[in-house]
């Protein structure tokens, strides 16, 4: 399974403080992947439900099929409708999970999602600040909305979390919720569709403590350190084979330099100080700076030696002009 299919299947083993936390979650399952079907055409967008409408899941994965019923047995002792596979239409088949209408009026006006306001009856798909008043019901609607519309990336790859909503009046209430907990989610729209991301490894861990999963975050932190230390150690072994390349173009174009100088002055034409060097270096071509030092009767520090090459080094460029 994915990373994503582990996370999911622990927070399913997971059950809130109460009914007030299953409630929660349940809003959330609801706004992330289920439509209301109405059983005639007619009765679409009726404000009450009655008999003619019904609460269906409709997802590829039978974990949250499952979760969504399971809560809605627990929390309201609902009844299942009949289940079914989607059209044909999409290659991928889609578990369809279904409440009788006769628990659907109960479980939306619960959720919040059935109100009444100004007067007018209302079925929309919202986040009730009532549903999410309490941080146990805050995190059990994060929770839910993971399970049923959320997805992250493989540990081994770059971090990535996110939560895509269909509208958003979803994506700001929900982004409000997670910032509760001191996490900066960001959004953006991709394919007519509210995506919130996040994509810093410390928050991902934080969000994943907040939602319980315990188990699934220990497995990220700890792919977290490894790479970390791997990129750690590759950093710095690029850094030692950079340094070992300027080591060696620096060594190579000192070593032209002063054989420049012998050929057309003789090595005695340099100071003792700078001829020193030259010998050192002529002798020992792959030698760092520090090692051409520690090499001197008396050491200099390293930049003390790249002085006397660069001395060295505009010696050869006035013999090079004199001689053109």
């Amino acid at each position: 399974m994915s990373f994503t299919a582990d996370v999911k299947l622990e927070l399913c083993s997971k059950r809130g403080k109460g009914r007030h936390c299953e409630i929660a979650e349940l809003a959330a399952i609801i706004n992330g992947c289920c439509k209301l079907f109405y059983q005639n055409p007619e009765d679409v967008g009726a404000p009450v439900p009655g008999a003619t409408v019904s609460i269906e899941a409709q997802t590829e994965s039978p974990i949250v099929a499952r979760r969504f019923m399971e809560i809605a047995r627990r929390a309201f002792s609902a009844a299942a409708g009949p289940r079914a596979d989607d059209d044909g239409k999409n290659p991928r088949k889609r578990r369809r999970a279904v409440i009788g209408a006769a628990y659907c009026e109960k479980i939306l006006s619960a959720t919040g999602l059935l109100y009444t306001e100004d007067g007018v009856t209302r079925i929309e798909k919202r986040v009730s600040e009532m549903v999410t008043k309490a941080p146990c019901c805050k995190r059990a609607y994060i929770r839910g909305a993971f399970i049923a519309c959320g997805s992250v990336a493989e540990p081994e790859k770059p971090y990535h979390l996110e939560f895509i909503c269909e509208n958003p009046h979803l994506a700001k209430r929900l982004c409000d919720l997670i910032s509760f907990f001191e996490i900066s989610p960001k959004t953006i729209v991709r394919g007519g569709r509210y995506v919130i991301y996040i994509k810093e490894g410390e928050q991902i861990a934080d969000l994943m403590n907040i939602m319980e999963a315990h188990a699934s975050l220990l497995e990220f932190e700890n792919k977290r350190v490894f790479k970390s230390v791997r990129n750690k150690v590759n950093r710095e072994f690029n850094c030692e084979i950079a340094n070992m390349g300027k080591t060696a173009c620096a060594a190579v174009r000192q070593i032209k330099d002063i054989e420049f100088i012998i050929g057309a002055k003789g090595f005695n034409y340099l100071p003792d100080q700078l001829a020193e060097v030259a010998e050192a270096r002529l002798d020992n071509p792959e030698a760092s700076l520090k090692e051409i030092s520690a090499m001197l009767k008396n050491p200099v520090g390293k930049s003390g030696v790249n002085h006397r090459f660069r001395k060295i080094s505009q010696i050869a460029e006035n013999l090079m002009i004199d001689a053109d």
